[in-house]
């Protein structure tokens, strides 16, 4: 019996919050994304999930499969974020801070959170 989704995102909370703060250090605005599909390509593979690096117009892709069949389900995102002022940042954009109950960083909202939630929804 699998645990209802609260449940498995407590039980899995300190995982997937390091996870997102890994993903919030990595700079990856656009056209620095390389790193960010590595990082997500070995945290798939880590987790058994069949994971592949696809460079696309001088830029990268990170694919993961899982299951097999005909059948598919894609979940997409984009791993590169907007440039950033230095000045407008509390807490600064490649420093994950967590602060009155909320993860602060470049990346955290959009789209970094819900490729996060994407890769536990595969497990």
């Amino acid at each position: 019996m699998s645990l209802d989704p609260q449940s498995f995102v407590r039980q899995h909370r300190e995982e997937i919050l390091a996870l997102l703060r890994e993903m919030i250090a990595c700079d990856s605005v656009t056209g620095k994304e390389g790193p960010m599909a590595e990082l997500c390509a070995r945290w798939l593979r880590e987790h058994g999930i069949e994971a592949t690096l696809q460079p696309c117009k001088d830029r990268h892709n990170a694919i993961g499969v899982v299951g097999k069949g005909e059948r598919a389900l894609v979940i997409s995102g984009h791993l590169d974020t907007v440039p950033y002022n230095v000045g407008d940042w509390r807490f600064g954009p490649h420093n994950p801070t967590e602060h009155e109950g909320k993860l602060y960083g470049l990346g955290s909202s959009d789209l970094k959170a819900s490729i996060v939630g994407a890769y536990f929804a595969s497990l």
